[in-house]
């Protein structure tokens, strides 16, 4: 995970470090650290993301919701974490998205537990899967399926670039694909539940416009699943 700290208080980035140091993330490849709002947007200018900005709210005339709001522009997927001594900038965070908001000074348990999310965040972003049908093989990377039908023992990922075909049971990939945020409104199907759009009486609709059928017997289970992974994808 490649982490950046944008802060223009060099006390605060000492204090971050030797919270990582002592066990706030597993799988850390690369820190950086940034002192402006200029500077963050100027690493995306030249191609060099991150996946998970801790940054500062009050940092001059290029504040860091701006420079937030830059970041978001240029990648979606980037967990954005704010740390900030004032408590009423919490609400402009809320439309960029930001995974958690810190108050200073910054109490460990509290970074250890953002830690936590954004560790579980990016394994959820970087999950494949391994297909297998007749001669081809297929590695897909889970966030893009869009959800999974099982029909007369095959098995088929409709995903954002098509329809991937193996031959087995539904069942067979269940267990995987529901620690990776997927519920199954049906039998015969389990849908990634970041592709919601919304869940109306007997039926999901995606993002891109496809419907997958809610059985009866399956939506308030399906409802419930949805509520806690909406829950834990907040702040």
């Amino acid at each position: 995970m490649r982490i950046c700290i944008c802060d223009d208080d060099s006390a605060v980035h000492a204090q971050l470090r030797r919270l990582l140091d002592t066990g706030g993330l597993q799988s850390v490849s690369a820190v950086t650290s940034l002192y402006t709002g200029e500077e963050l947007a100027e690493a995306y200018r030249m191609d060099k993301p991150f996946d998970l900005v801790f940054l500062d709210v009050e940092m001059g005339a290029f504040s860091g919701i701006e420079a937030a709001k830059f970041v978001r522009q240029a990648d979606p997927d980037v967990m954005i974490v704010f740390v900030s001594s004032h408590r009423q900038y919490v609400f402009d965070a809320f439309p960029v998205g930001a995974l958690h908001y810190l108050l200073k000074p910054v109490q460990p348990e509290d970074f250890a537990a953002v830690c936590r999310r954004a560790e579980t965040r990016f394994l959820d972003l970087h999950a494949v899967i391994r297909l297998r049908y007749k001669e081809n093989r297929f590695t897909v990377p889970v966030r893009q399926i869009l959800y999974v039908e099982g029909a007369r023992r095959h098995v088929y990922f409709h995903t954002t670039d098509g329809v991937l075909e193996t031959v087995g049971k539904l069942g067979d990939y269940a267990p995987i694909l529901v620690q990776s945020g997927f519920a199954a409104p049906h039998a015969s199907f389990l849908v990634n539940m970041d592709r919601i759009e919304h869940i109306e009486q007997d039926r999901i609709v995606l993002e891109n416009g496809e419907t997958v059928f809610c059985s009866v017997r399956k939506r308030r289970e399906l409802l419930r699943a949805y509520d806690h992974y909406l829950g834990n994808r907040k702040w």
